[in-house]
C-alpha cells in the first residue's frame, strides 16, 4: 500500500507541477514525471502479462508525445527568446504571419496531447492552455479532428461489440476522449 500511495502521490504532484507551471521547463518536467509514475502504477503487478503489455505500449508512446512536446517547446524558446509560457502566448492574442517552426511546434504539441495517454485530461488541457498557438495553425486543428473523429467513431462502435463491463467502459472512455 505504501508503494502505490507514494506513485499516486506523485502522479498528483507531478499534474499539479504541469497546471500551475508557468515555464516551458517545468511543465515537460511534470508532463514527463506523470508518465513515469503512472508506468509504475501500471506496473504495479509486474507478473500480470496483459498489464506488462499495456505499460509497454503507454510508455512507448508516451516518449514519443514528450519528444513532440520538448520539439515544440525548443521552437518556440527559439523563436521566443522566453520560456516563460505566458510571454509565448502574448505573442499569438492576435493573427499573425507564423514561421515555419512556429508551425511546426502547434503541430507536435498537437500530436504530443494526442499520443498523451496517462492522465485523461491532459491532452485537452495542452490544447487549451497553447489554443492561441493552435487556433492560428490549420495542420495542427486538422490533426487532431481527425484523429479524434476516427478516435471517436471506431471507439464507440467497438465498445459496443465487447461483453465485459470493464472493457466497455474503457472503450466508452476513449470514444469521450476523443469527442472531447
Amino acid at each position: 500500500f505504501g508503494r502505490y500511495l507514494r506513485w499516486l502521490l506523485l502522479t498528483l504532484a507531478a499534474v499539479a507541477l504541469v497546471f500551475i507551471s508557468n515555464h516551458l521547463l517545468l511543465f515537460v518536467l511534470g508532463w514527463i514525471a506523470i508518465s513515469l509514475a503512472l508506468h509504475q502504477l501500471l506496473m504495479f503487478y509486474p507478473d500480470r502479462p496483459r498489464a506488462a503489455l499495456a505499460a509497454h505500449k503507454k510508455f512507448l508512446l508516451a516518449r514519443v508525445a514528450e519528444a513532440s512536446l520538448l520539439t515544440a517547446f525548443y521552437l518556440l524558446w527559439q523563436q521566443h527568446g522566453s520560456a516563460h509560457i505566458d510571454t509565448i502566448l502574448a505573442a499569438y492574442q492576435a493573427p499573425a504571419q507564423l514561421s515555419l517552426s512556429e508551425q511546426i511546434a502547434a503541430v507536435l504539441i498537437a500530436l504530443s496531447a494526442l499520443l498523451h495517454a496517462g492522465v485523461i485530461n491532459l491532452g485537452g488541457f495542452l490544447l487549451i492552455l497553447f489554443a492561441p498557438l493552435f487556433l492560428q495553425v490549420a495542420a495542427a486543428q486538422w490533426l487532431v479532428l481527425v484523429v479524434a473523429g476516427l478516435t471517436t467513431v471506431l471507439a464507440a462502435l467497438i465498445m459496443t461489440t465487447r461483453i465485459s463491463v470493464k472493457v466497455r467502459l474503457a472503450w466508452s472512455t476513449s470514444a469521450q476522449m476523443g469527442l472531447m
